[in-house]
C-alpha cells in the first residue's frame, strides 16, 4: 500500500525516557507504559486510495535528515508548520521485519513498518 505524506496524528502522547515495561523501539504499544527507552506513538495514515490504517508503535522523537536506530525519521504532517512533530520508523523490505500488528508500507518514498 503506497501511502501519501499526509499523515494523521491521531493521538501524540509523550512519556518520560526511560519508564515501562520491555516493549522496544518499533515494537507495537498500548500506552507509555508499554515501552522501554521511548513513547508510545498513535499514527493514522491515509492512503491514495483513501483507506484510513491507525495503530501505535514505540519510537522516539527525531529531527528530519538525522538518523534513527535502523530507521528513518518522517515528519507527521508539514515540516514548514511549527510544532510539527517527527519520529522514527523502522525500515523494512516485507511484513516479516515489522513486529505483530505493522505492516510494511511505503510512505515518502521509503519502506517503513506502520499499523
Amino acid at each position: 500500500m503506497n501511502l501519501t505524506k499526509k499523515l494523521l496524528l491521531a493521538s501524540f502522547v509523550i512519556g518520560l525516557l526511560g519508564c515501562g515495561d520491555d516493549a522496544m523501539i518499533y515494537e507495537a504499544c498500548v500506552t507509555n507504559n508499554d515501552c522501554a527507552d521511548s513513547s508510545c506513538f498513535s499514527v493514522a495514515f491515509t492512503s491514495t486510495t483513501g483507506e484510513v490504517s491507525d495503530g501505535a508503535f514505540c519510537s522516539i522523537q527525531c529531527e528530519p535528515g538525522i538518523e534513527c536506530p535502523s530507521g528513518r525519521c518522517i515528519s507527521l504532517g508539514d515540516e514548514a508548520v511549527p510544532g510539527t512533530v517527527a519520529i522514527c520508523f523502522l525500515e523494512c523490505t516485507s511484513d516479516d521485519d515489522c513486529d505483530s500488528g505493522l505492516r510494511c508500507s511505503t510512505v515518502d518514498g521509503v519502506d517503513v513498518c506502520t499499523p
